[in-house]
């Protein structure tokens, strides 16, 4: 494996990685150890430094997220947990996503599509 070709994976990592946690609100560990062991090992191989790799997470952290790591961190510890208002809007709702009707063709039958900000961004 070349530095590009581990950088592509990173990213790839990453962004499946980041998509997930952004859409459901759930960290997968095995997910999460996997991306710890190639950090680990792009380090221990010589191929990368903390430091350039922090650059990559920083970057795709920000867009999937549109904020850096440590202003999602700071956000969620200022965000009421105990907030009976913030958990009376659905859960839907607070992770952004949309609801649109379409008609079909039959008259009396409306198919809900969900679309999430990631669905968005890839039409």
């Amino acid at each position: 494996m070349n530095q590009n070709h581990y950088w592509q994976k990173l990213e790839e990592l990453l962004r499946e990685y980041y998509t997930i946690i952004h859409t459901i609100n759930k960290v997968s560990e095995r997910q999460e150890q996997y991306i710890q062991g190639f950090l680990a090992a792009g380090r221990y191989l010589g191929i990368v430094t903390e430091a350039e790799q922090m650059t990559v997470i920083e970057g795709v952290h920000h867009d999937i997220f549109g904020e850096s790591v440590e202003q999602r961190k700071s956000s969620q510890r200022t965000r009421p947990a105990s907030s009976e208002d913030y958990y009376n809007v659905p859960t839907w709702l607070r992770k952004g996503v949309k609801l649109r009707f379409e008609h079909s063709d039959n008259d009396h039958i409306n198919d809900l599509t969900i679309v999430t900000d990631l669905l968005a961004r890839e039409s």
